[in-house]
């Protein structure tokens, strides 16, 4: 969710392609998931995998990473405190390319400034290779709407949308086939209250529904690869944030884990496992679940990945992809 430590202030450094000393990983087990998964901790990137922890890409105002189908590009947002903007890093080469250019020419800290500078996050990057992410920019009252994006030539353009949303929204996450697009929706109060839901939308023709609903909200939505399943974060009547699985065939909604204070999860390429975070009192952990989308149950216990880390970041959520091979 948008919260004040998303758009604070940082100081803007020079991005470096790196591999450092890993913080010390839980022991994967045989069994266990595989693949890559990005997540974020002081404003760098680092990644999860059998091989142990590393970052991969030092930056200091890194959000929301999202790996490229092939695992050798990491899509991601850089927040400048007033904007953010989307980079482009190739992992091999350390080339970094910025697609968006957010930041107004007005005088910093100027009112003109405030309302000509735009915010870029979120982005979701499908097995077909369309990005799909949130913005304001050039949107009537700044509104955070859906945009599309080819990565490869930098073009983006709003997605289209009947108007079914009943406020901002934000953490979108798209399906392999970019056909289906889930992502939260904040009503009722919009930033400043009210609830927030887990909305659908066509994003070839832009018809929305509205699809997961919780006593005290529910957000952070993952469309499955297959499309047909949504694992998202529902909060209880005491407060307590928990995944739940929504079938879109039968629309059951079952529960996946008990006070386990989950968020963000995010699929595993292949669809039998779902990542998450969790927070420990001391920190947030990675956590994975084995999930058969056919019963509707976890498939497994959950195993921690990642021990807790009070510098990790909450609000950029994960990103899996297979093991280049």
């Amino acid at each position: 969710m948008i919260t004040a430590s998303r758009f604070r202030p940082l100081l803007v450094v020079a991005i470096a392609m790196l591999l450092a000393a890993p913080m010390v990983p839980v022991t994967a087990q045989d069994d266990g998931p595989e693949g890559k998964i990005a997540f974020v901790q002081d404003g760098d990137i680092w990644q999860w995998s059998t091989d142990g922890t590393t970052k991969v890409i030092e930056d200091g105002n890194a959000t929301d990473p999202t790996w490229s189908p092939d695992g050798r590009r990491v899509l991601y947002a850089r927040d400048g405190g007033s904007y953010s903007n989307l980079l482009l890093a190739d992992v091999d080469t350390g080339r970094v390319t910025r697609l968006t250019d957010n930041e107004s020419d007005y005088e910093v800290g100027s009112p003109d400034y405030v309302a000509t500078s735009y915010w870029a996050i979120d982005p979701s990057w499908s097995a077909s290779g369309i990005v799909c992410f949130i913005s304001d920019a050039a949107t009537e009252g700044l509104a955070m709407q859906l945009w599309i994006l080819d990565p490869d030539n930098g073009q983006a353009y709003v997605a289209a949308d009947d108007g079914g949303d009943q406020g901002p929204i934000e953490h979108v996450s798209i399906d392999a086939d970019a056909t289906w697009a889930v992502y939260t929706v904040f009503a009722a109060g919009g930033l400043e209250g009210g609830t927030t839901y887990v909305s659908m939308r066509d994003i070839n023709t832009g018809t929305t529904y509205p699809i997961i609903e919780g006593p005290q909200g529910a957000y952070d939505p993952a469309i499955a690869p297959d499309g047909n399943h949504i694992v998202a974060t529902i909060r209880d009547e005491q407060g307590v944030s928990d995944l739940w699985l929504f079938d879109r065939e039968t629309d059951e909604l079952t529960r996946l884990t008990t006070d386990a204070g989950a968020t963000n999860a995010v699929w595993s390429p292949d669809g039998e496992w779902v990542a998450y975070l969790r927070w420990s009192g001391s920190g947030f952990e990675l956590w994975a679940l084995p999930v058969d989308v056919d019963r509707g149950d976890p498939a497994g216990e959950p195993q921690k990945l990642v021990d807790a880390q009070k510098s990790m970041d909450s609000t950029s959520g994960l990103s899996w992809v297979k093991e280049r091979r």
